[in-house]
């Protein structure tokens, strides 16, 4: 037996020696084979399998941990702040790393993004400054960029978060555009001017509307010349405002795909336990459609002009931890109806007999 194997093994280098995979570019490495891969495929492509579905189920339990976070922020969880950090969508005690958060997160609420940027703690106000100063107002009109500006969350209803927010827009603003004011106290009086305009001009409870006259009687002597003295904005500037706010409200679009609900306060203003329950539950609903759509899109692969659903197995309960949550429900439903109908079914034999 020796003496064929030893014969065999020398067949096999002079065939190699004498075929084409001698040549330069034959690389020795190819013929060295895994002795695990040999003596067990099967366990090695279930190992490599299960190593891709671990991968791609910690992917989604990520982007399922993200959708609650964002839905938290909508309910205005008062540890936001920390659910943040953990799920990875900012940085701790990072301002401009929660600015791009609010700014690039799709799902957010505009009015919870409002009442974050208006909060009056150090690191609001910090996350505040960095989120305002992330825009790129070079080139736009004073009033076209305050619409963008004012267009990306709800302002406050409280004037000194009002003031706040307008100050450090007036200080962008100036500085992007250096030629448009004489300083950026000049764009903070008249952005308030602007936003007491647009709710006089658009609120039903005003019966007797600003004029044109009247708006620019208001903004008079807030300019000022190169030598310090107080002057008035050019008319036509201001007869422009005037009319594009006439022509178009400045407000949150209402078909921007984010939630506004109509809720209960108790006396001390705050929302009851059972409704914050009916509000989580209706965002839970929405995370779960949207993980669903996901999901099919995730696993179905596109070749050519077909479309091929992949599958994938798996032995670990966690990965179908969240599907079971999502369904256990219409499973219950569906088990407590074949049970009845079982129940019934028993009932009947024994009352023949």
């Amino acid at each position: 037996q020796q003496q064929q194997q030893q014969h065999a093994l020398q067949s096999t280098n002079s065939n190699l020696s004498s075929s084409n995979l001698s040549n330069e570019n034959f690389d020795e490495s190819l013929l060295l084979i895994n002795e695990n891969e040999v003596s067990s495929p099967r366990q090695a492509n279930t190992t490599s399998l299960s190593v891709k579905n671990e991968d791609v189920f910690s992917s989604r339990r990520k982007k399922l941990e993200r959708a609650q976070t964002v839905a938290k922020f909508n309910l205005g969880s008062k540890d936001i702040i920390q659910r943040i950090v953990k799920s990875g969508l900012a940085e701790e005690n990072n301002p401009q790393s929660f600015a791009n958060f609010l700014m690039n997160t799709p799902g957010l609420d505009k009015v919870m993004i409002g009442q974050f940027l208006g909060g009056s703690k150090p690191f609001n106000i910090a996350v505040m400054r960095a989120y305002i100063e992330s825009f790129n107002f070079t080139g736009m009109s004073f009033d076209e960029s305050l619409r963008f500006f004012l267009n990306s969350f709800w302002l406050p209803g409280e004037a000194q978060v009002v003031d706040r927010i307008l100050e450090k827009w007036g200080e962008v603003f100036i500085k992007q555009n250096p030629t448009t004011f004489s300083s950026s106290d000049t764009a903070f009086v008249l952005a308030f001017s602007t936003i007491m305009l647009n709710t006089d001009l658009h609120s039903a409870n005003i019966k007797n509307k600003m004029t044109k006259q009247q708006f620019i009687t208001t903004n008079r002597g807030i300019n000022k010349t190169a030598d310090g003295k107080d002057c008035d904005l050019d008319p036509q500037l201001l007869n422009n405002i005037y009319d594009n706010i006439q022509k178009c409200e400045i407000k949150v679009r209402k078909d921007d795909g984010t939630l506004r609900y109509t809720t209960k306060k108790g006396n001390n203003g705050s929302i009851d336990a059972k409704e914050k329950q009916s509000l989580f539950a209706q965002e839970t609903e929405i995370v779960a459609k949207k993980s669903e759509r996901i999901f099919k899109e995730a696993t179905t692969i596109k070749n050519e002009d077909k479309q091929i659903t992949e599958f994938r197995s798996s032995n670990d309960l966690d990965h179908i931890k969240h599907m079971f949550e999502l369904s256990w429900c219409a499973m219950l439903a569906a088990f407590s109806f074949i049970l009845e109908k079982s129940n019934n079914f028993s009932n009947n034999n024994n009352s023949n007999n």
